[in-house]
């Protein structure tokens, strides 16, 4: 249990950086470009992918290493870490029923689907941490 935890929360990090990273750069960096520059736009964006995929697995690695312990449960989980992990649920399920929508030929998420995913992911990653700390603290104190 404590492994599809941990993976589930380490999924929804990720899929939420990657989606933070798509928002930054999209308005922040592709859009000034193509406005300046149309040609370059494309060039722009295929490196801001590979930017986006290696800074997301640098703060993975950061994570897993100063964040050991985050959505692992030794004691059981509790009410926070359901509703963490089904934050992530739902997330994964949202993200899944776009994807199902659009490889059936439909539309693709809209901005403000892809920013109900990311919140939804955003709100697992924030009850996970809480979650942590307060058991990490209860153990300082415990010892």
């Amino acid at each position: 249990m404590a492994l599809l935890t941990r993976v589930n929360f380490l999924l929804g990090f990720g899929l939420m950086v990657m989606i933070g990273f798509y928002f930054g750069f999209r308005y922040l960096v592709v859009a000034p470009v193509s406005a300046i520059a149309p040609g370059w736009a494309t060039y722009v964006a295929g490196a801001a992918v590979l930017a986006a995929l290696g800074f997301t697995v640098q703060i993975l690695a950061n994570v897993m290493s100063s964040l050991a312990g985050i959505a692992t449960y030794p004691q059981g989980p509790n009410a926070t870490a359901i509703a963490s992990q089904a934050a992530f649920f739902c997330g994964h399920g949202a993200l899944g029923y776009g994807l199902a929508a659009w490889l059936r030929d439909g539309p693709p998420l809209t901005v403000w689907g892809l920013a109900l995913v990311g919140a939804l992911y955003a709100a697992g990653v924030g009850i996970g941490f809480l979650d942590w700390r307060r058991r990490r603290n209860a153990a300082a104190k415990a010892s």
